[in-house]
């Protein structure tokens, strides 16, 4: 039985800049080195401002055009956050995400009240897709992991989500998602 919902940040919860930004500035031969920087913000092993100086220089974008592309493009999905309020009257809701704390003040102001638990991986220096970093959650909610569903847009997180023993859906869209909690018995009403 299903006691934790646990929810990604971008992508899920709100769109996801990072990825609007590869889209329009990496390269075959740039990729690689932008997942490399982006894991070592999101680690805390560098500073934010580091992070966008760093991503200027590989990929020829300017500062500004980074920080455009992604604090403008987090919107919260306000259908998910109706669900997470419905969901919120029957189970523990929880936030697990790959965040720096630069990122984290420019978030648009949203319910965050509605969560029990947030593990930031720049806090706890462990980016999800780390088993390590949904054992630290659950460590915090004491939850096991059997009873705990893990919801984000990238199959790679949801791997790793599994692999730390919790149900894990990976998100295209509101409706998919409330049919995968369906399956796995989860009230959405």
């Amino acid at each position: 039985m299903i006691q934790e919902v646990i929810f990604d940040c971008f992508g899920v919860l709100t769109q996801d800049g990072w990825t609007t930004f590869l889209k329009k500035y990496a390269t075959e031969e740039t990729t690689e080195e932008l997942h490399s920087l982006n894991h070592q913000v999101d680690a805390g092993i560098i500073t934010f401002d580091n992070f966008v100086e760093r991503v200027s220089k590989v990929s020829g974008a300017s500062k500004a055009e980074i920080m455009n592309i992604l604090v403008k493009s987090y919107h919260p999905e306000m259908g998910v956050f109706d669900l997470i309020a419905k969901l919120k009257q029957h189970y523990k809701i929880g936030l697990i995400s790959n965040i720096s704390d630069t990122i984290e003040h420019y978030l648009p102001t949203a319910p965050t009240d509605l969560f029990d638990e947030q593990t930031l991986s720049y806090k706890v220096g462990v980016p999800k897709p780390s088993p390590e970093i949904f054992q630290i959650h659950l460590e915090r909610t004491g939850v096991s992991p059997e009873h705990a569903v893990f919801i984000d847009d990238r199959e790679s997180n949801c791997k790793g989500a599994r692999a730390a023993g919790l149900h894990a859906i990976h998100f295209n869209n509101l409706e998919q998602l409330k049919e995968d909690l369906t399956k796995l018995g989860v009230n959405i009403t």
